[in-house]
């Protein structure tokens, strides 16, 4: 639902990057260019999923691969004007989504935010597959 959201956040405004792109976008804007090794290392995604995900973004015109200038075997990627423009772009949204998400925590008495990134924490340290099989009378793994 959440995700739902943002999208249709995204599908409002001029935006190209797809949703489940925008923390690579960040990333690059952030890191000036990267390697494939290093978004997924710094995303904590697969080197295929990596790949994948800058295959389409070249496709969209937001990214460029090029040499790296000291390792000729490394390819480099770089935001384009494009990727730049919706970098800028999503860093206003961004600003308003929080300002969105503070009124809400406020209507709720709660810090969403807060809350949800305990909950993220809780289910990286005991993921919650591994939680379900702990309850009693779990039947997970057991109908195949």
């Amino acid at each position: 639902m959440i995700n739902d959201e943002f999208s249709e956040v995204l599908k409002d405004s001029s935006i190209v990057t797809p949703i489940t792109d925008v923390s690579l976008v960040m990333f690059l804007a952030q890191s000036k260019g990267a390697s494939i090794a290093e978004i997924a290392k710094a995303l904590s995604y697969s080197h295929q999923r990596t790949a994948s995900r800058v295959s389409a973004l070249e496709k969209l015109s937001l990214i460029y691969r090029h040499t790296d200038l000291n390792d000729g075997r490394c390819q480099r990627f770089t935001l384009t004007k494009l990727g730049v423009d919706d970098v800028a772009e999503l860093t206003r949204i961004t600003k308003d989504v929080a300002s969105v998400i503070n009124e809400i925590s406020k209507e709720q008495s709660v810090q969403i935010m807060e809350v949800l990134f305990g909950f993220c924490q809780a289910i990286e340290n005991e993921p919650i597959s591994a939680r379900i099989k702990k309850l009693p009378n779990s039947r997970q793994g057991e109908i195949k």
